[in-house]
């Protein structure tokens, strides 16, 4: 009996005589696969925001912050919450050893109070502008909103909240204290529907004051001449015409009745003359003055660089 061997004992099958061995078919590269292209990042130029450009009520909630965060306007503000009450009480120690004083004596106390509240909202109203040129922020800010009519409307909706915000409680303060020291015991009393008139009026004729300002500085682009040029218009008609003489219908009679110091007063109930407007129509050439000048503003502001 024949015993097998193991498989791997067996030799292996050697190639015959001349034998050579094919050569194998070159396979063709695979060509790689197509992939996206992957863009190259880039940093946002001049003009081109990183992110989605902002809204309008995100520009006006930023507005407000950069508002109320600025130390001149904290001090603007502060000066006149101390100076019109401050001037109540000086005119009330002239006037209370009176042996009668009018009841509507506290009102014209309250329009000089006011009047010293325009020397300093007129430079709060021009610093929301001149600021930022001068410091270079308003190029900061029109690449982060690099729509310039948005940023300056946000600017204006600011202004005139803020203003007329602060200026009606400035201006009730003022009436309350003048009333309380000077209560009078002369003619007739004033009615409440007055008082809440003068105070609601002169609030907003300080915040078209400050618009004003505002208005300048921003064709200006500089806080001194703006603030000038504003002061000009607030107290220089009123000298001429004393000057000039304010005989009836004459020029001097008209430049003090339609100046802006005459309108501050006549929104107190105090007229210059018989024929000077009242303080609703001074509000209306107030405001339309207002809206002229702005318009100015805006053409400049779109059309020039930062």
């Amino acid at each position: 009996m024949t015993v097998s061997q193991p498989y791997s004992s067996y030799p292996s099958p050697q190639p015959g005589v001349g034998y050579a061995p094919q050569p194998q078919p070159m396979q063709a590269p695979q060509a790689p696969q197509p992939h996206a292209p992957q863009q190259p990042f880039r940093p946002a130029g001049p003009g081109q925001p990183s992110g989605p450009r902002p809204n309008i009520l995100n520009v006006i909630a930023a507005e407000w912050t950069k508002l109320w965060t600025t130390r001149a306007t904290i001090w603007l503000l502060a000066g006149a919450l101390v100076a019109m009450p401050a001037m109540d009480l000086f005119l009330t120690s002239h006037y209370s050893g009176n042996a009668e004083v009018r009841h509507d004596q506290f009102l014209t106390n309250s329009a000089i109070g006011a009047l010293v509240a325009v020397l300093l909202f007129v430079p709060f109203g021009t610093l929301v502008i001149t600021t930022e040129y001068t410091s270079g922020m308003i190029r900061n800010t029109l690449i982060t909103a690099p729509r310039r009519f948005q940023v300056l409307t946000a600017k204006v909706l600011v202004l005139l909240l803020g203003s007329l915000l602060a200026g009606t409680v400035l201006c009730g303060i003022s009436v309350m204290a003048a009333k309380a020291l000077l209560p009078g015991n002369f003619a007739d009393p004033v009615p409440t529907s007055q008082v809440i008139q003068a105070i609601f009026g002169a609030g907003l004729f300080l915040s078209l004051c400050a618009l004003l300002s505002f208005a300048i500085g921003t064709l200006l682009r500089r806080s001194a001449p703006a603030i000038v040029i504003l002061m000009a218009l607030i107290f220089l008609p009123f000298v001429i015409g004393i000057m000039a003489g304010a005989s009836s219908g004459s020029l001097g009679e008209k430049l003090m009745d339609y100046s802006l110091f005459s309108g501050l007063f006549a929104q107190f109930g105090n007229q210059m003359s018989e024929s000077a407007p009242s303080a609703g129509t001074m509000l209306e050439l107030v405001g339309l003055a207002t809206v002229a000048l702005l318009g100015g503003a805006y053409a400049a502001f779109v059309l020039r660089d930062a």
